[in-house]
């Protein structure tokens, strides 16, 4: 009789924490693409529920929790300078996360005349998806305040 070899007895042998390191591998995998993209996600992304109807009919929300959520970039305007028409995110004087849209670029005068938005004196004409907003012509604007257009 012939002696089976070393690495048939090897290959036949179970060993028993093999699939407990297949196990733990995979969980370690797993907790790295997790941990992945959560590097990602606070360093570059933030998630906000809109709670005011200032923005609508673009986003919705009321002040219970039944507004719209949006996933907005952190990084974008760190890089470039945000374009008219563009919906912002930041926080108001008070520290609340608010989302406009961009109107005025630095350096320019807007004003509102008959319903239009003036940009140093001549209308802007508004882009077909928001046709169907319309802005007030009137109220008073005192020192230290300033004009957000949702």
């Amino acid at each position: 009789m012939t002696q089976p070899s070393t690495n048939s007895l090897l290959a036949t042998q179970h060993c028993p924490r093999a699939p407990l390191r297949r196990f733990l591998r995979g969980l370690e995998r797993c907790f790295a693409v997790i941990g992945l993209f959560l590097v990602i996600y606070l360093t570059g992304f933030d998630l906000t529920q809109i709670i005011s109807q200032s923005m609508s009919p673009t986003l919705q929300g009321d002040s219970t929790q039944n507004g719209d959520w949006v996933l907005t970039d952190k990084i974008s305007y760190h890089l470039r300078d945000p374009k008219r028409w563009e919906v912002v995110a930041f926080r108001n004087e008070i520290g609340l996360k608010v989302m406009k849209r961009v109107v005025g670029l630095p350096g320019e005068k807007v004003s509102i005349v008959d319903g239009g938005i003036c940009i140093n004196g001549e209308t802007l004409p508004k882009p077909e998806s928001l046709s169907s907003i319309e802005y007030l012509d009137y109220g008073l604007v005192t020192d230290g305040e300033s004009v957000d257009c949702g």
